[in-house]
């Protein structure tokens, strides 16, 4: 066995044997001595000689009574400091020791040995360095003292594996290589499946792979342990089968080393949503675990815009292109051509944040020009879903009023919406207007993007948190009492990206800068995967 002693990293580390050199026999003559240059193997294997022959008499090549013993002779030797194992970017701690002949028994002094291969790339793993803690060199260049020998210092690469540092001495043509083992160092991290999302009862398998500190792969098999029992059961050997609604931690362990991996546990369901992060919006679908995700239409360029979903799930009206003869166009939610609504005539250049009624009878929106007077900023609308019927709901707007986001009541006699009027800048306030009638409820609430839920019990909606600097969920009942803040402090919540419920009201899907996620009531969320790069979430009923 290897004797081992410690390494600069404080790893175990390993020496090879050193092996001895045979010297040949002495040549039966002095002329045959003269002619002969006797081949070596050197400690890495390779054979390198100047000159070799052997043309003696028969006689020749015999033992001389000195019990085999002869000269030492011509070429390159590795005394010591080759076949070391040790961890990457280790400084080994026996150095390489080279010994030049350039005649039997005569050590070449003062010639030069180099160490290294200069053309040697990201794929070396192994370095010479001028003294402890200097920075690596592809080559070192020495001469030899007066014994013919030079000794240089090494250091370990990045990437685990076979190490051969290539050893020349130009003047005399000789070559060797010395050979080492790059191992990986302590685990440090793990590589794992990326996060997912399963239904309550559904199980999938996670894996994951320890590695060092630089990502190279270790050979510890993982342990998984559930951190999260009331949510997640997960078996030895990665199986995750999901118990209820929420965030399931899996725990990883191996060689000194922990980590998580988080599966998300997800409702049934499936949602419309706008891809944002190209030049050209889409319409897409996608189910809450992340499968099933289909592109339906263009909403055109830099259009980014809403979708809602009729209350039977069978059509999805949405921000049009400008090629789509409408503000807002109507689709099959499994696709296919599209309608523009309004019908032709339809008194407002744009139309955004479209929404259904509970009934399916209108599909409310807010209306705006900008691009062609008279400007308004923004106005509540309705239509009936085939186009028809096109009435404004609300006061009038102007260039400097802006009425937006409308979201109907569940019983259809109510309207939310956000407005700038009696507030300076860019603040818009919370109102609810009574359609019979136009009776308005000023709820005196900073907010942007309303949604009524289902049940008619709360209005969600997203404002700035001036203490975070950023956007968060809240909820208030429709006459203005118990608005308090639902999404917890580490989401920074999208403003104005929209908003979404469950059909049922115990849910709610919002948007921060990483995609989309799922809230309950009480502020516990849950990542929806392949949502990243989208916003304004509706939810299939």
């Amino acid at each position: 066995t290897a004797p081992k002693i410690m390494s600069s990293r404080g790893e175990t580390s390993r020496i090879g044997p050193r092996r001895s050199w045979s010297n040949p026999p002495k040549p039966a003559s002095a002329g045959a001595e003269r002619m002969a240059r006797a081949s070596r193997l050197g400690t890495s294997g390779a054979r390198w000689v100047r000159a070799a022959a052997c043309a003696i008499v028969a006689a020749g090549c015999g033992d001389d009574g000195r019990g085999g013993a002869g000269p030492t002779p011509e070429g390159l030797q590795i005394l010591s400091g080759s076949e070391q194992v040790d961890t990457i970017e280790a400084e080994l701690p026996m150095p390489l020791v080279v010994q030049v002949f350039d005649a039997p028994d005569h050590p070449a002094a003062g010639i030069e040995v180099q160490v290294g291969d200069r053309t040697c790339d990201l794929g070396c793993r192994a370095f010479s360095i001028t003294r402890p803690g200097a920075p690596s060199q592809l080559q070192t260049t020495l001469e030899t003292d007066g014994t013919g020998q030079v000794t240089v210092l090494l250091r370990l690469g990045t990437i685990p594996g076979s190490a051969l540092v290539p050893i020349s001495v130009p003047s005399l043509q000789l070559a060797d290589t010395a050979r080492y083992t790059v191992e990986p160092g302590n685990a440090a991290s793990f590589q794992s499946t990326p996060d997912t999302a399963i239904q309550p009862g559904a199980s999938v398998t996670v894996h994951a792979v320890a590695q060092d500190r630089l990502g190279n792969p270790r050979p510890e098999t993982v342990s998984y342990q559930s951190r999260t029992p009331s949510i997640i059961d997960v078996s030895s050997d990665g199986q995750v089968t999901a118990r209820r609604v929420g965030t399931g931690v899996v725990g990883l362990t191996a060689g000194g080393a922990t980590g998580e991996l988080t599966v998300g546990v997800v409702p049934p369901g499936t949602i419309s949503m706008t891809n944002v992060s190209t030049e050209i919006a889409y319409i897409q679908v996608v189910n809450l675990d992340g499968t099933g995700r289909d592109s339906l239409a263009s909403t055109g360029l830099f259009a980014a815009g809403a979708s809602t979903w009729s209350p039977d799930g069978e059509t999805i009206i949405y921000r049009g292109s400008e090629d789509d003869g409408g503000p807002l166009c109507r689709i099959p939610a499994t696709g296919g051509p599209s309608t523009p609504l309004p019908v032709s005539g339809f008194p407002i250049q744009d139309a955004e944040s479209p929404q259904y009624s509970s009934d399916g009878t209108w599909v409310y929106f807010h209306g705006f020009s900008s691009g062609l007077p008279p400007f308004i900023d923004g106005e509540i609308w309705r239509v009936h879903p085939d186009g028809s019927g096109y009435e404004r709901v609300g006061p009038a707007g102007s260039a400097f009023i802006a009425d937006r986001n409308p979201t109907p009541s569940p019983d259809g006699t109510q309207v939310a919406y956000v407005t700038n009027r009696g507030f300076p800048g860019w603040f818009s306030s919370l109102r609810v207007l009574t359609i019979a009638g136009g009776a308005e409820t000023e709820l005196s609430l900073q907010a942007t993007y309303p949604r009524w839920s289902p049940t008619g019990t709360w209005i969600a909606f997203t404002q700035i948190d001036e203490s975070l600097n950023h956007g968060a969920v809240w909820l208030v009942h429709p006459d203005g009492s118990e608005a308090h803040r639902v999404s917890p402090d580490s989401l920074a919540i999208g403003v104005g990206a929209g908003l979404a419920w469950s059909p049922d009201g115990r849910y709610l899907i919002a948007v921060d800068g990483v995609g989309m996620m799922l809230l309950d009531l009480e502020g516990n969320h849950v990542r929806l995967p392949a949502t990243k790069g989208n916003a304004f979430p509706s939810w299939k009923p």
